[in-house]
């Protein structure tokens, strides 16, 4: 493409994108330039002027969905630490340099898009009914996606997944209400654990044990045994433990699990003692401050496990 076309294209690219065609939800985008093709032709996309493929895949503003659609005109050129993202039926453009990866180092085309998959955190929250792992899921959302009734107990009856771009990171994260319930059959149960796994294909980087802090002894033996039972003692390295109703004890964090008995003393040293506080009546101003440090501990998990993520070994 010659400069004034670089130029032009430039241009048009600081502009909200307004003329597409062959729009459709999907579960997941074209990792390479093989799949792209396959995609195109099923959307029935065609080539600008230039002979640039017209198809494109990319989230929703709010990160919920992905969208993938045939755009109408020429495939611009995007500046470095740019993504797009569709809104009220119109392309928009957003910065990325904050983004722990997926955000270009450099200019690209449209049609290129699928090099820049925007990196997903994926989080599964687990613990026993009535700890506030559903109110501290919204929490980490910031906003109100799972169930929650007046009396503070999830409602949800299975897993269910959630996602969200919040603070810079993309997080897709799964509540489990039903895996630690004993009233349930181990079959479903073993079910119910399958399905939670199976939802952050490949797998979670990161499990997130919900405690209440006021009655966390009475549990939590119970609690990580489960844990430990259904996913193995390689959980560990991607487990980080969340007392969930500080604000009813003001005993600072790192004293109350000196205090705490020595059986779960050892498992938080297992845990690399990553241990938070959450208080899910926080303003929302004060949520975002303790989010951020929850995400800051989720990628030190990520970075000391090398990126990788937990799979389910085969018995």
């Amino acid at each position: 493409m010659v400069n004034t076309d670089r130029l032009f294209t430039s241009i048009m690219s600081l502009l909200v994108y307004t003329i597409y065609a062959g729009i459709a939800n999907v579960t997941g985008c074209p990792k390479n330039q093989s799949e792209v093709i396959i995609a195109s032709g099923k959307l029935g996309c065609g080539q600008d002027k230039y002979g640039n493929n017209q198809y494109m895949c990319l989230p929703n503003k709010e990160k919920s969905f992905l969208v993938e659609l045939c755009y109408d005109g020429v495939m611009g050129i995007q500046e470095r630490g740019i993504c797009l993202e569709i809104f009220e039926g119109n392309l928009i453009q957003h910065s990325c340099k904050y983004f722990s990866d997926g955000c270009p180092e450099e200019d690209f085309y449209d049609y290129e898009l699928f090099k820049y998959k925007e990196g997903e955190i994926r989080l599964v929250l687990l613990g026993g009914p009535e700890t506030g792992k559903t109110a501290t899921g919204n929490t980490i959302l910031g906003r109100n996606c799972f169930s929650v009734s007046t009396s503070g107990s999830s409602q949800t009856k299975d897993c269910s997944k959630q996602l969200s771009n919040r603070l810079g990171s993309n997080l897709a994260i799964v509540d489990t209400p039903g895996i630690l319930n004993r009233s349930k059959t181990d079959k479903l149960s073993e079910e119910e654990i399958y399905k939670c796994i199976s939802l952050t294909s490949p797998g979670p980087h990161v499990f997130i044990v919900v405690l209440d802090k006021t009655s966390f002894q009475q549990s939590f033996q119970e609690t990580l045994k489960h844990c430990v039972e259904y996913f193995g003692k390689d959980m560990y390295k991607y487990v980080i433990i969340l007392f969930t109703k500080g604000d009813k004890n003001e005993t600072p964090i790192n004293d109350f699990i000196k205090a705490c008995p020595p059986k779960f003393i050892k498992d938080v040293k297992k845990c690399g003692r990553r241990v938070i506080e959450f208080d899910n009546q926080l303003r929302r101003d004060e949520k975002d401050g303790k989010v951020g440090q929850l995400l800051d501990l989720i990628k030190e998990v990520i970075k000391k496990n090398d990126g990788g993520c937990y799979t389910m070994k085969p018995e």
